[in-house]
């Protein structure tokens, strides 16, 4: 049983008093005007106005403070428990105060960061404003070149109307157009050029197939077999190709000489290299030969 006692209005006689029993929830008030006498406080049907109903004393409470309050009567609080809770306040509080803190640093970072990409911004705008204005610059000067050069076409265009008529432009076209003949002639005899270096550079080689093979025959006459006549079979081959892909390209730009030359080029080599074939190799350099020409012929005519 709890029993709980403070002053009323300043008097040291009237007081108020909270029971609350342990084994019942109600809660029982008592107003007191007077204090009770030793013959009357348990006497509910007295003519005092004393409602007392009920008085205890607690029993006295081991490792608890006790204090009193006017009037005599006690009231207990437990200090262990205060000082359990005054605990957890205060580690809540300190909690609560880094958590703060945390919070502070992080603003702080974060505000510090803003500012950086606001100054960075900012540069960046005035740099993108200089480069808008010089934009803008060069564009009212290409404008004004134009604006000239259509002023001046316009007044080439209108004295050649006047003073020499349709002859002066058709001289003008003509000159054009044998300028740009002139022009295609010129890469039209640079392509012949870089094919006949090419041309060169492949007699050169099949020469000197042709003498290191002739010596590899009179050395090691006894060695050569399927295998070499394929290589050199494939050697001659390649050359007609290669041969006919000069016919074509010269054909393209109509030299006629140089076709004629680029046709003989297969006999032309086997008569300078002084080379003698066994008879399986002359029949395949001469239906290799003869394939390569038989195509040539085709794409010519």
């Amino acid at each position: 049983m709890h029993l709980v006692t403070f002053p009323l209005h300043h008097h040291p006689a009237l007081f108020c008093s909270y029971l609350l029993p342990p084994s019942s929830s109600k809660l029982l008030i008592t107003y007191v005007s007077d204090p009770p006498s030793p013959h009357h406080h348990l006497h509910a049907a007295a003519p005092s106005p004393l409602l007392l109903v009920h008085r205890c004393s607690p029993p006295p409470l081991t490792g608890e403070r006790v204090r009193t309050t006017m009037g005599g009567v006690a009231s207990k609080c437990s200090y262990a428990k205060h000082r359990k809770k005054t605990k957890e306040l205060r580690a809540k509080v300190l909690a609560l105060e880094e958590e703060i803190k945390e919070m502070k640093r992080v603003r702080e970072h974060e505000a510090r960061a803003f500012e950086r990409h606001a100054a960075a911004f900012a540069s960046k705008e005035a740099e993108w404003e200089q480069e808008r204005r010089k934009h803008r610059e060069e564009a009212s000067k290409l404008g004004k070149r134009l604006k000239e050069e259509e002023d001046r076409i316009r007044c080439l265009e209108e004295e050649m109307a006047a003073g020499r008529g349709d002859k002066e432009w058709f001289r003008l076209g003509t000159d054009y157009l044998v300028e740009h003949m002139k022009e295609e002639q010129a890469r039209r005899e640079e392509a012949v050029e870089k094919w006949k270096q090419l041309y060169l550079a492949i007699k050169t080689e099949l020469d000197d197939l042709i003498q290191r093979t002739r010596q590899g025959n009179i050395s090691h006459s006894l060695e050569i077999g399927a295998e070499t006549e394929q290589r050199i079979a494939g050697s001659y081959k390649e050359y007609g190709f290669n041969a006919w892909m000069i016919h074509k390209r010269m054909k393209g730009t109509g030299h006629r000489s140089q076709l004629t030359s680029a046709t003989n080029l297969c006999l032309d080599l086997l008569v300078r290299s002084s080379f003698s074939p066994t008879p399986s190799q002359a029949h395949t350099i001469t239906f290799g030969c003869a394939l390569h020409m038989k195509e040539y012929c085709i794409h010519v005519h």
